[in-house]
């Protein structure tokens, strides 16, 4: 089996009145708390973290590819479902307590009028994927995969089947699948979004108002193209 490979980023650089610019994806913040984060969820096998509990999420988590994604309907929308922990939040970053080892992070875009929700993500599955050991390497990636798995199977239970599934071209291979809602899209995937923790699973709501949805490989780049 293939093993992942870390990507690297370059830490956020600063400008006056702009906030964090230099940096693909919104960091998670110095001053958060720590229990906030998915990767302090239960460590479960070897370099895996799970938080098991977000199967109650799904229904809410779809319900946000439903909301305007403007920020006041979009904000009461994700407090009917988790607690917004003011501490941790900036203008352009908020975080919800959704479960005690669960958090909902949701990036907005205020620099270029009218303000704007950029995406919102909820990871329950990290993965350290750096191993010496190609044995438990292997043995890890096949539980990394059977967690995106049954994930969908639930999603699927809740939501029926979505409207694409797939998984990235490269050597990475990270699973998705994707379902439409009025307003945007809710995806279940794995995926290198904060390299810095290794890889996840996570479910991540988007705008989406185009007639067709056509993603490219890999998902991710995609997701945060838009």
């Amino acid at each position: 089996m293939q093993r992942f490979r870390r990507r690297t980023s370059h830490p956020p650089r600063w400008h006056a009145g702009r906030g964090r610019i230099g940096c693909r994806h919104a960091p998670t913040p110095a001053n958060a708390d720590r229990s906030l984060c998915p990767h302090y969820a239960q460590r479960v096998s070897g370099m895996i973290t799970l938080a098991a509990e977000y199967e109650p999420l799904i229904r809410p988590l779809f319900q946000l590819a439903n909301t305007p994604m403007e920020p006041t309907s979009f904000r009461a929308a994700c407090q009917s479902f988790g607690e917004l922990d003011a501490s941790s939040s900036f203008d352009d970053l908020w975080w919800f307590r959704c479960a005690p080892r669960l958090a909902l992070m949701v990036s907005v875009d205020v620099y270029d009028p009218p303000v704007k929700i950029r995406f919102a993500v909820l990871s329950f599955c990290w993965w350290e994927s750096e191993h010496g050991v190609p044995e438990v390497a292997g043995a890890e990636q096949f539980e990394f995969d059977q967690t995106f798995v049954t994930a969908r199977n639930r999603t699927v239970d809740v939501l029926g089947a979505p409207l694409l599934q797939g998984r990235d071209a490269d050597d990475q291979g990270h699973r998705w699948a994707i379902w439409r809602g009025a307003t945007g899209l809710l995806v279940l995937q794995q995926s290198s979004y904060d390299p810095q923790f290794g890889v996840d699973v996570n479910f991540w709501v988007c705008p989406w108002t185009e007639p067709d949805v056509e993603p490219l490989s890999p998902l991710i780049d995609w997701l945060t193209s838009h």
